[in-house]
């Protein structure tokens, strides 16, 4: 895509891949994602000088989260969904155990994650029925927490909840469509503790309020959920496990 190039830049003596991608935005957006890739967006005039002033400053948060990210996956291997792995789900550890079965069923049963498939040893297979289940948990899950939040935020004015949806996603945890009135949130956020959703539950709904990532609106949220830079780096914790 024409909006969308690949570059290379040198932070510290790190060579780093960067995506920048132009979009109808007002901001410079900065995100880290999973598979340490450095993502930046930008509104359509910004030129690459600009782009590599902006990631020149924040080298340090990037080559921190980038670490981070490195340490997480030397300390938990790649989850296959074999029996005795470890998972997470909302917070709580669960130990898989995969049966062979003649029909696909996935359920929770005394800390444990029963995976029941005519394909035990199919990695894909089995991933995509465990998607399927964190799907179902979500959608029982997160409008409850919606429900909740939205009691912190009704004194600034947000009184109708938003439109809501999830879906899989690997680069963000939640969106916002401020003038849709509409919430996207991942769906792996049924991996995380209760502690961690709130603050992306909120974090979105500030968006109603402040439609950027401007300093008034981490001052908004900041007012609102004080720790919320704790429960964000909590959420590296449970990273690895949104296989």
């Amino acid at each position: 895509m024409k909006n969308i190039h690949i570059h290379q830049i040198t932070l510290d003596n790190t060579s780093i891949l960067y995506t920048w991608e132009k979009k109808d935005i007002k901001n410079i957006n900065l995100r880290i994602r999973p598979d340490e890739t450095v993502y930046i967006s930008s509104p359509p005039h910004v030129s690459q000088p600009r782009i590599e002033t902006f990631l020149t400053i924040h080298k340090y948060f990037i080559l921190r989260v980038l670490s981070q990210i490195r340490q997480q996956k030397i300390l938990h291997p790649t989850i296959f969904l074999k029996s005795k792995d470890v998972i997470y789900l909302l917070g709580k550890k669960m130990i898989v155990q995969v049966n062979h079965s003649r029909s696909n069923l996935i359920y929770t049963e005394n800390n444990v994650l029963q995976i029941e498939t005519p394909q035990p040893d199919d990695w894909a297979y089995k991933r995509s029925l465990y998607h399927k289940f964190l799907r179902q948990t979500a959608t029982q899950y997160l409008p409850v927490v919606i429900k909740q939040s939205l009691k912190l935020v009704r004194p600034y004015g947000i009184t109708t909840p938003p439109q809501f949806r999830q879906r899989l996603m690997k680069s963000r945890w939640g969106s916002c469509i401020p003038y849709k009135q509409r919430i996207t949130l991942n769906t792996y956020l049924a991996v995380m503790p209760n502690y961690c959703t709130e603050y992306v539950v909120l974090h979105e709904l500030c968006h109603l309020i402040h439609p950027n990532h401007s300093s008034q609106f981490y001052a908004f949220v900041e007012k609102i959920m004080p720790d919320w830079q704790k429960r964000k780096k909590a959420m590296l914790l449970y990273q690895p496990y949104c296989i």
